[in-house]
C-alpha cells in the first residue's frame, strides 16, 4: 500500500513540474508577441547603383525620426529618408526616434557601380511657358537608350513660381524657375515661364514630298489665362497633281485621320500635326483565278498609298473551288502549291503585282480492259494492276498532273499498244499527258510492230514475274520452257528490279521469231513511241548449236527494258548517264582482244548495247561467284568483266531497286 501512494506522489511532482513549464513558456512567448521594437529598418542593408537615389524604407511606429549619416562622401540622406548614391562603396545609415535619439537602429547601403549610366540628358525644348495652376509632364529623354537605370532627380531653383516632383512641373505664381534634370554629374535644365498669355505654335509637317514640296507649315495663335484655348483653320496645300490632302495625324506615317482637312482645331498647346496625303486614284490589287478553278467572294480589294508609300493593305478576298477544286489561298507565284497568304489575311500590295488564286484537286485515272469491242486485235483478254485499276495525282491551279505508274496490260499471244481515250482511238503519251479531271482510259492490243502487220501465236506457257508477264510459244521443247522460266525466276530473286515495267517477254520458235524480227538477231526489245511499254521477244534455236545463247539473250534485253524503265524513273538514261559515258569511252579506245566486254557491246558505238551487255557480263560472273557454275555464255568468250563496270551497272541497279520499294512494289 505504502508502494503504491510513494508512485502517485512522484507521479503528481512530475506533472507539476511540466505544467509550470508550460506556464512559463507561455507566457515568456506572449511578452514577445506583445513586444514590439520602437524603430527599425525594413532590412539589414540595401543596394543602390552609383549615381541613383532611393527612398529608405523603416518603421517608426509614425513617430517622428531623424537620420545620421556616418559616411558623407559616399551617400547623401536628407530628412525625408531619400538616399543619393555618390561613391562606390558602403556607408551606415542611423534612423532614430525625434523625441527619443537612444532608441535607433542601423544599416548598411552598399553603392555598386553603374556599368552604364546616363551620359546626357535632353529636353525636347528649352522653354516653357504656363499659367497659374496648369501642371504639365516634361518631355525628356537619356542617353544612352539601354542605361542601366534611367531614374532622374529633379529640382526646382524657385519652387514658389514652379516646383516639380517625378518630372511634373506644376505653376504656381507668376515668374520665372530653372527646372534641372539630373544622374550623377549629368544635368540638363529647362526655363519655365509662368505667363498670364502665351503664343501656341501648332506645325503641320510634310510627310510625303512626292505629294508637297515643302518641308512644313506653322500656324501660331495667342491663348490666356482665362481662354486657354484657340480655334485655327488649318492652312491650304499645294498638292502635286495626282495626290490629295485627306486629313491630320498626331503620329507620323500613319494614315488614321485625327483631323479632316476641313475641320478646325481646337488648341491648348504647341502641337504637330502630320499632313496624311493619298493618291487620288486608288490601286486595284490584282487577285487572279487560275483556269476557272474558284469563285472569288465579293470583297473590297482596293486600296490608297497613303503619305508617299508604295503599298497599302487589303484583306485577302475569300475563294470559293468549283469544278471540284480544293481552295488553299493566294500567291504571288502562280505555279506554286502551296499558298503563302491564306483568305482574309491582310496583305501588304504593291502597284503592278499580281496575287494567283491556289487550288488543289485530286484526280483519278481508271483503266478499263476494253473487253466488249467486237474486233479481237483491239482488246486486251487481261489486265493486270499493281495494286488496283486506277491511278491518281493531284492537279494545281487546274493545271492538271501526270501520273506515275499505270498497270500492266496483257494480252496473250497478241501485241501490246497501250491506253487509249476512246474505246477505238489512238494510243497516248500517258506518263506524259496532263490529266486534269478523271479520265477513263481503255485498253488497245495491236498485232502491228514497227509498222509491220504480224499473226498472234499459240502460248504454252503463260505467268507473271514481278509485274512482267512471261510466255512461251507452242514448239518450243518442255525442257528448254522449264530452263527459260527457271532462269527468270533465278534472275529475278538476284534482281527483281529487272521485273518491273509494262510488258511481257516471250520466248518464240524461230520461225515465229523470223516473222516478229527477220534480221539475223538473238533477241529484241521493242518498245512503243512513249517508251513505255516494252515486249521482249527471244529467238530459240536448237540448244546444241546455241548452247543456252538464250539465255544470254534474256539477260541483255531485260537490259533494254530496264534502261527505258529508268529513264521513265529518273528522267534520263543509264546509257546517257555521264560516268556509264566515260566507262564507254574508256574501253571503246583499246584492241578489241582486250576489251572487257563481247565486241558486240562497240558495235557502231552504241552505248544502249554497251549497257545491256555489261549487265549480261556482270550478272554471268555474279552466278558464277555466288554459285559456281557457269549459267550459258556469252554471244562470244569474254574476258573478266572489270570491276569498274560491275560496280557502276549495280549502282543503278540499286536505284531502281530503291524506287521500287518506296512506292511499295518490293518488300
Amino acid at each position: 500500500m505504502k508502494k503504491k501512494e510513494t508512485s502517485i506522489s512522484i507521479f503528481l511532482i512530475v506533472f507539476g513540474i511540466l505544467m509550470l513549464a508550460l506556464i512559463s513558456y507561455l507566457m515568456f512567448n506572449t511578452k514577445l508577441v506583445a513586444f514590439k521594437t520602437p524603430i527599425r529598418f525594413d532590412q539589414s542593408s540595401f543596394g543602390v547603383n552609383q549615381g541613383e537615389s532611393f527612398k529608405i524604407k523603416y518603421d517608426s511606429n509614425n513617430k517622428p525620426v531623424i537620420f545620421e549619416n556616418k559616411n558623407e562622401n559616399i551617400i547623401d540622406i536628407d530628412e525625408n529618408g531619400v538616399v543619393t548614391a555618390k561613391e562606390i562603396g558602403t556607408a551606415e545609415v542611423t534612423v532614430c526616434l525625434k523625441d527619443d535619439k537612444k532608441v535607433c537602429d542601423t544599416a548598411k547601403v552598399v553603392v555598386f557601380e553603374n556599368k552604364n549610366p546616363i551620359t546626357k540628358i535632353i529636353f525636347n525644348h528649352d522653354k516653357e511657358d504656363m499659367f497659374v495652376g496648369n501642371s504639365i509632364v516634361l518631355d525628356v529623354k537619356v542617353e544612352p537608350s539601354n542605361a542601366s537605370s534611367k531614374k532622374l532627380t529633379w529640382e526646382s531653383n524657385n519652387p514658389e513660381v514652379a516646383y516639380i516632383s517625378d518630372g511634373i512641373v506644376y505653376a504656381k505664381s507668376l515668374g520665372t524657375a530653372t527646372i534641372t534634370a539630373k544622374s550623377g554629374d549629368v544635368s540638363a535644365s529647362l526655363v519655365v515661364n509662368v505667363v498670364t498669355e502665351k503664343t501656341i505654335n501648332v506645325k503641320f509637317l510634310v510627310q510625303d514630298k512626292k505629294a508637297i514640296n515643302k518641308d512644313s507649315y506653322t500656324v501660331n495663335c495667342t491663348i490666356n489665362q482665362d481662354n486657354k484655348e484657340c480655334n485655327i483653320q488649318p492652312p491650304s496645300f499645294t498638292v502635286n497633281k495626282g495626290y490629295e490632302v485627306v486629313g491630320f495625324s498626331l503620329t507620323p506615317n500613319n494614315s488614321i485621320i485625327n483631323v479632316p482637312k476641313n475641320e478646325k482645331i481646337n488648341i491648348k498647346n504647341d502641337i504637330n500635326y502630320y499632313i496624311v496625303t493619298r493618291n487620288i486614284k486608288p490601286i486595284n490589287a490584282s487577285f487572279i483565278i487560275q483556269n476557272d478553278t474558284a469563285n472569288i467572294v465579293g470583297s473590297n480589294t482596293r486600296c490608297y498609298f497613303y503619305n508617299g508609300s508604295d503599298s497599302c493593305e487589303v484583306s485577302a478576298p475569300s475563294l470559293i473551288g468549283k469544278n471540284g477544286n480544293r481552295v488553299l489561298g493566294w500567291n504571288t507565284d502562280k505555279d506554286a502549291h502551296e499558298a503563302s497568304i491564306k483568305e482574309g489575311d491582310v496583305i501588304k500590295v504593291k502597284e503592278g503585282i499580281k496575287y494567283y488564286s491556289i487550288t488543289e484537286k485530286d484526280v483519278t485515272i481508271t483503266y478499263n480492259e476494253n473487253v466488249d469491242i467486237p474486233n479481237v486485235n483491239t482488246k486486251a483478254t487481261r489486265l493486270s494492276f499493281n495494286s488496283n485499276k486506277y491511278s491518281k495525282c493531284t492537279s494545281y491551279n487546274g493545271e492538271g498532273c501526270y501520273i506515275t505508274w499505270i498497270p500492266v496490260v496483257y494480252s496473250p499471244g497478241n501485241v501490246i499498244h497501250g491506253f487509249s481515250l476512246t474505246k477505238n482511238g489512238l494510243c497516248i503519251p500517258i506518263l506524259q499527258t496532263k490529266f486534269k479531271d478523271d479520265t477513263t482510259l481503255y485498253a488497245r492490243i495491236h498485232n502491228d510492230l514497227d509498222g509491220k502487220n504480224v499473226s498472234g501465236y499459240e502460248v504454252a506457257y503463260d505467268g507473271q514475274i514481278g509485274t512482267i508477264n512471261v510466255e512461251v510459244e507452242k514448239g518450243v521443247p518442255v525442257k528448254d520452257s522449264i530452263a527459260f522460266v527457271n532462269y527468270l525466276e533465278s534472275l529475278y530473286k538476284d534482281h527483281p528490279e529487272l521485273f518491273y515495267y509494262n510488258g511481257k517477254i516471250v520466248l518464240l520458235t524461230n520461225e515465229k521469231y523470223m516473222e516478229y524480227n527477220d534480221l539475223n538477231s538473238a533477241g529484241i526489245t521493242w518498245t512503243d513511241d512513249y517508251g513505255f511499254f516494252s515486249t521482249i521477244y527471244i529467238r530459240y534455236l536448237d540448244q546444241e548449236l546455241q548452247e543456252n545463247r538464250f539465255l544470254g539473250t534474256t539477260t541483255h534485253e531485260l537490259g533494254h527494258a530496264y534502261n527505258n524503265k529508268y529513264n521513265q524513273i529518273f528522267g534520263k538514261h543509264i546509257s546517257r548517264q555521264d560516268d556509264v559515258k566515260a566507262l564507254y569511252n574508256k574501253y571503246v579506245k583499246y584492241p578489241n582482244n582486250t576489251r572487257p566486254l563481247s565486241d558486240y557491246a562497240y558495235n557502231d558505238k552504241e552505248l544502249n548495247e554497251f549497257v545491256s551487255e555489261a549487265l549480261l557480263e556482270t550478272y554471268r560472273v555474279e552466278k558464277m561467284i555466288k554459285y559456281d557454275i557457269e549459267p550459258y555464255r556469252s554471244e562470244k568468250a569474254s574476258p573478266q568483266v572489270t570491276e569498274d563496270i560491275m560496280e557502276t551497272i549495280n549502282k543503278y541497279l540499286m536505284e531502281g531497286n530503291k524506287y521500287f520499294k518506296e512506292v511499295g512494289l518490293l518488300k
